[in-house]
C-alpha cells in the first residue's frame, strides 16, 4: 500500500534532489553577495507561476548590458554574459547553476535593466505538487563523495564555493590556497584523492603535483588536475607532472564527482 502525506490546500511541494537544489540556492545568493556592496540589499523571492514554482534573486549590484553583447537576443545567453568568472580558477559558479536546475528540467533567466542598476537570476519551471509520498521526504542518501578524504588546491575565491559543493555532497575537504600550501598539507596528511587548479601563480599546479611524487605520503595519491584548456598537449603535461585525470572548466559536478570515485577505486 502507498502511503501519502496529506496536506491543507494552501500547502505545495517540489519534487527535486535537495542536495541539488541547496546547491543551486547557494550559488546564487553567493554570486549576488560577490557582488553587492555593503549597504545594498539582496532579496530572495518565491513566488507560484502556474503549476510551477519560481525563485528570484535580486540584488543592487553592478548588473550587466545585454545590449553589448549580440549575443544576448535569448536568456541564455543574458546568463552567459553576466556571468563574473575570472579568467583563472575552478570555473564553477553561475555556469553550474545552470547545468544542476536544467537537469531538473527547471530553466535558468538573467535580467537586468543595464549597468549599475542590479540583476535578477530567476529559476523557474520547478512543477509544485498537493501532495508527496513520505518516502520522499526522508533523509536524502548520503552524497556521491561520502567519506572520501581530498585536497582541493586552488588560489582563487571559487575555492569555498567549490568545497562547499564537495562537502555537501559528504567528502571531507582539505583547501590549500595556492601550490606551495598544497605542498606542505600533502606532506602533513594522506589524502584519498588531490584535485587541484593548475594556472596558479609561483608554484603552479604542474610543478605542486610534480613535488608532491617526488617524497611523502601522498606519492600515490589519485590526482585530478582542472584547467581551461584540453589540447592533447595539456593533458600529456598534466600527465607528465603526475596527474592521473584531467577536467576542463568550466566544471561539470557530475563528471567531477564521477572522477573522484574513479580515481580512488
Amino acid at each position: 500500500m502507498s502511503h501519502s502525506r496529506r496536506s491543507s490546500p494552501s500547502s505545495r511541494f517540489i519534487r527535486a534532489d535537495p542536495t541539488r537544489l541547496e546547491q543551486v540556492i547557494w550559488n546564487l545568493l553567493n554570486n549576488a553577495w560577490k557582488f553587492t556592496k555593503g549597504g545594498e540589499r539582496i532579496c530572495l523571492q518565491l513566488e507560484r507561476e502556474g503549476d510551477q514554482a519560481r525563485l528570484d534573486v535580486i540584488d543592487t549590484e553592478k548588473g550587466y548590458q545585454p545590449t553589448s553583447c549580440p549575443r544576448c537576443s535569448t536568456c541564455s545567453a543574458k546568463l552567459r554574459c553576466s556571468m563574473h568568472s575570472a579568467p583563472h580558477g575552478l570555473g564553477i559558479g553561475l555556469a553550474l547553476v545552470k547545468q544542476l536546475i536544467e537537469a531538473h528540467n527547471g530553466r535558468i533567466e538573467a535580467f537586468s535593466e543595464g549597468l549599475g542598476r542590479g540583476a535578477r537570476f530567476s529559476l523557474a519551471a520547478i512543477h509544485l505538487q498537493t501532495e508527496i509520498e513520505l518516502g520522499d521526504l526522508a533523509n536524502g542518501e548520503a552524497g556521491g563523495l561520502s567519506g572520501i578524504k581530498i585536497l582541493l588546491v586552488d588560489d582563487s575565491p571559487e575555492l569555498e564555493t567549490m568545497c562547499e559543493l564537495l562537502e555537501s555532497e559528504g567528502a571531507i575537504v582539505t583547501t590549500a590556497n595556492g601550490g606551495a600550501q598544497g605542498i606542505a598539507l600533502a606532506e602533513q596528511s594522506a589524502f584519498d584523492v588531490i584535485v587541484s587548479d593548475i594556472g596558479m601563480p609561483g608554484i603552479d599546479g604542474h610543478k605542486m603535483m610534480a613535488s608532491i611524487r617526488a617524497k611523502g605520503v601522498n606519492s600515490n595519491t589519485p590526482s585530478i588536475a582542472l584547467t581551461g584548456y584540453g589540447t592533447l598537449r595539456d593533458v600529456e603535461t598534466a600527465k607528465a607532472a603526475g596527474f592521473n585525470l584531467h577536467l576542463r572548466k568550466p566544471i561539470d559536478l557530475q563528471a567531477l564527482i564521477d572522477a573522484v570515485n574513479q580515481a580512488v577505486q
